[in-house]
């Protein structure tokens, strides 16, 4: 096997979407199959895309590139030869990609860093027969893509467990589908994960804060924080220590079909209690 290389590289995960539905619909042996003829294709594409296959975990590939560019045009020519492909009693499947490029540590053969699995998360939040990039690789191909491809961006998204969003392109391709369902990030998703704040001011009953990820001003009202009451039946304020915790309504966050209706849940590290039970920054 060949060294892999080092230094920036830039990884492509592949991840067959809804491969257990798929397998119970064709059955072990159908499945098995198409699984076979689905990574000759990919190997197919690596090879004459100077690629290097990294892991393998069931349906999915981790490949490494020298070249963002090789990268791009990798996964293109793998969607095509995907979508061309007559597949055995009319039976086919959908392949999500994400890339991302990084400077990773080299292994024993493998990779470590947190650049592995943010190409791995890119993948995840994406549809079958999708391409998505990060804003490292769009930065290194935007002026020499493969020809015929051109970038869309899709937006800031969270991903899950990385505390730095990211910025999300697809690649187009006049041979592939263009045109998808939102991504599966967590931006799309409803969840109680904590939205983190890049800094805050009080003003007249409100908190006007600004989010990291989506890089706009939120308009939250806090809601009073119910006092603990002592042994004796009286109420005493309520200690907090570490992050302190609100509810508010988010006027400046998308979540279901319009702005502010939807509580969120939002966490505030080193909110300070005033004199009028609101949590401003301190």
């Amino acid at each position: 096997m060949a060294a892999l290389p080092t230094g920036t590289v830039t990884f492509l995960f592949t991840d067959i979407e809804s491969s257990t539905a798929t397998l119970q619909r064709l059955g072990d042996r159908r499945y098995a199959e198409v699984l076979q003829e689905h990574r000759h294709l990919l190997r197919a594409a690596f090879d004459e895309g100077h690629g290097q296959v990294v892991d393998t975990q069931g349906d999915a590939f981790l490949v490494v590139f020298s070249r963002a560019r090789d990268a791009v045009g990798t996964a293109v020519s793998a969607q095509r030869a995907l979508t061309k492909h007559a597949w055995p009693g009319g039976a086919s499947l959908q392949v999500r990609m994400g890339l991302h490029t990084g400077e990773p540590i080299e292994e024993s053969g493998t990779y470590v860093g947190l650049d592995v699995h943010r190409a791995s998360r890119i993948c995840s939040v994406g549809h079958g027969g999708q391409i998505l990039v990060s804003q490292a690789v769009g930065i290194l191909v935007a002026h020499d893509l493969p020809h015929d491809v051109s970038l869309r961006a899709l937006g800031t998204h969270r991903l899950k467990d990385l505390k730095e969003p990211e910025h999300i392109l697809q690649v187009v391709h006049p041979d592939l589908p263009a045109d998808f369902s939102p991504l599966e990030s967590l931006d799309a998703r409803p969840n109680n994960l904590p939205i983190q704040l890049t800094g805050a001011r009080d003003r007249g009953g409100q908190t006007i804060a600004r989010c990291g990820p989506a890089r706009h001003a939120h308009r939250l009202r806090w809601r009073r924080q119910d006092a603990a009451r002592s042994p004796d039946g009286r109420r005493r304020p309520r200690r907090l220590s570490g992050w302190r915790v609100a509810l508010g309504i988010c006027a400046g966050c998308r979540f279901g079909s319009g702005p502010g209706d939807r509580r969120c849940r939002v966490e505030r590290a080193g909110a300070a209690r005033t004199q009028d039970d609101r949590y401003v920054g301190g």
